[in-house]
């Protein structure tokens, strides 16, 4: 028996993660949650015009619920993208009709 001889690649355990920190968060998803996160927490805690405990209040229960989402995604594509298929969805909405009884028998 002659068998060919087959190409072996050895593919590393981290080569789905590149391009990801800490193996989960892409680079884009970083980037949009520090544009949501960083100006409104300035705006939180420099300007209202409010206690520090409300302050506190307000970032635990607006600020960090979405910068978290942002930074995890939604069904392991970036929020940024989740948007993108959205709206390409909304402005080409079809509906598709197929014909019962394809197969003849």
């Amino acid at each position: 028996m002659n068998y060919e001889k087959e190409d072996m690649y050895i593919i590393p355990h981290n080569y789905i993660d590149a391009g990801k920190i800490l193996g989960f968060i892409e680079r884009e998803s970083l980037v949009a949650a520090l544009v949501w996160l960083v100006p409104l927490t300035l705006v939180n805690f420099r300007f209202l015009p409010v206690s520090v405990d409300i302050r506190i209040f307000i970032f635990i229960l607006l600020i960090c619920p979405p910068t978290i989402i942002l930074l995890v995604g939604i069904g392991g594509e970036t929020v940024v993208d989740f948007l993108r298929y959205y709206h390409r969805f909304s402005s080409c909405r079809k509906v598709y009709l197929y014909e019962k009884g394809g197969f003849e028998r």
